[in-house]
């Protein structure tokens, strides 16, 4: 072999020789980077990760709020169970009155404002 026909034979097993190093190197890092997209956007990824510690915060705030109240539920409904309680509640909210009281409205002489015609009142007993 001569001399030339030497080198050319070196040359060529070098390039091949760097050809596969390149090629190795590449899809190498080819694959990481695969995968580093995979880690970071598909599913269980790292974006995936922190929608779910928000949702997770959000839930949990979420029971906190629904725990708080369902105890003034739980609160409500022990008061519920005493009468005098209950009586409170028809007068303050409902306008009733109980067995022995009257609804009385005074007419303030002094207002210069027209007058309403006398109607009677329906009134409604609460029983104990």
């Amino acid at each position: 072999m001569s001399k030339k026909q030497s080198q050319k034979k070196r040359s060529r097993q070098r390039f091949f020789k760097n050809a596969f190093k390149n090629w190795i190197l590449w899809g190498s890092l080819s694959i990481l980077l695969l995968f580093g997209a995979f880690g970071l956007f598909g599913k269980g990824g790292v974006v995936d990760l922190f929608r779910l510690q928000a949702l997770h915060q959000s839930l949990q705030s979420e029971v906190n709020d629904l725990l708080d109240e369902h105890e003034n539920l739980r609160a409500e409904v022990s008061r519920l169970q005493d009468s005098r309680y209950i009586q409170h509640l028809a007068r303050d909210q409902m306008g009733l009155l109980g067995k022995d009281e009257f609804f009385i409205i005074i007419d303030d002489v002094n207002d210069d404002s027209t007058v309403l015609p006398n109607k009677k009142i329906p009134s409604q007993n609460l029983t104990n």
